[in-house]
């Protein structure tokens, strides 16, 4: 920590002693280094959060769909001649990362909200359209009370997305954009470093269930693949609004396959019913790009620096429970809760609440 006592012992001013922290801080390869890798944790894990509550939206609906009709065990009968569908769900996640040798650990949380709306064609297909929204917050440990970092997010998403189901099979699909605006502010010695950047991603969602039916339980196997692919905006990061360190573009490549088993049971009242819900499925990673980040000096443009970042988890667990509320009007309630489990140095946990209707 040596630049710290440097910059402080010389009567420089503030954006000269934030200068020489800043190089330290980078020749040092520690706070900056160790916390670039979230920006990109970030991106996969609003994206997931958005995807998940299109994903439960459409289960939901083919399972309500069965419900008014309990002797049936055909999830593609269209009820009451309903076809429009329009659905509200709003998350809040928390979690923490612990530090380790290549990055610095800190907590986390977010909201998340997510519209959307969607046109039954046939007995088989539907298609629809969402509009999410994430806002996200990091702040990074630190053993300095003079010191801390923040990182905080905004997140755009649109998405397409179709539904083929036939009897007990279901294929669902979505293609999906986004653009998030991140801004950094880092205290260091008392000196205020701010920078500011974006990221545009695609993502491409393909999964796949399979329903068995006994009286009123519902279960079957699952399994999906998630594809992210874009990248974070080079920036720069200032002191006073001189810039002191550069990040170079970052490609954001992910690639996650998904399977386990699903349960619900419906039981059946005069005024619709009520649903619990289990989930349990295991994650493997078959791509991701978060390996080192490149960055330098604003005042040396022409050297590299290299920042490592720990290896990404390649599997881990997600368990999750709900409860839903069927009315028979074509409104429905429902409650989730999801953790994640098994992921080193990280926890997660995301709770949502949302609402349907059918017309």
């Amino acid at each position: 920590m040596q630049p710290f006592s440097t910059a402080m012992r010389f009567p420089l001013g503030p954006v000269a002693s934030g200068i020489i922290v800043w190089l330290g801080i980078l020749s040092t390869n520690s706070a900056v280094a160790n916390e670039l890798p979230s920006l990109h944790t970030v991106l996969l894990h609003n994206s997931d959060i958005q995807e998940k509550s299109i994903s439960r939206h459409l289960n939901d609906l083919r399972h309500g769909t069965a419900l008014h009709k309990p002797q049936s065990t055909d999830a593609a009968t269209t009820t009451d001649g309903d076809r429009i569908s329009l659905f509200l769900t709003t998350s809040r996640s928390e979690g923490e990362q612990d530090t380790t040798d290549l990055e610095t650990g800190y907590d986390a949380e977010g909201h998340h909200s997510t519209a959307a709306a969607d046109f039954r064609i046939n007995q088989e297909w539907l298609a629809g359209i969402a509009y999410g929204y994430s806002e996200s917050e990091l702040n990074y440990y630190s053993n300095d009370p003079t010191n801390s970092t923040t990182v905080d997010s905004e997140s755009d998403f649109v998405t397409l997305y179709s539904s083929w189901y036939r009897r007990d099979f279901a294929v669902d699909m979505g293609l999906g954009y986004s653009d998030t605006q991140f801004s950094t502010q880092r205290t260091i010695a008392g000196v205020d470093t701010i920078g500011d950047t974006g990221s545009r991603l695609f993502s491409l969602h393909l999964s796949g269930a399979f329903d068995f039916y006994y009286q009123g339980l519902t279960y079957g196997p699952l399994a999906a693949l998630d594809m992210l692919n874009g990248h974070i905006d080079a920036y720069t990061e200032q002191v006073a609004g001189i810039g002191v360190a550069q990040l170079k573009e970052q490609d954001v490549r992910s690639a996650i396959l998904s399977m386990g088993a699903q349960a619900a049971y419906a039981q059946h009242f005069s005024w619709g019913a009520l649903v619990p819900q289990i989930k349990g499925i295991a994650r493997y990673q078959i791509e991701n790009d978060q390996r080192q980040i490149y960055g330098g000096y604003a005042l040396n443009p022409g050297q590299t620096v290299v920042f490592p970042a720990d290896k990404p988890d390649t599997t881990w667990f997600e368990f999750s429970v709900g409860l839903s509320a069927d009315l028979s009007r074509g409104i429905s309630f429902y409650l989730h809760y999801e953790a994640v489990v098994d992921y080193s140095a990280t926890s997660l946990q995301t709770a949502s609440a949302g609402i349907r209707a059918d017309f």
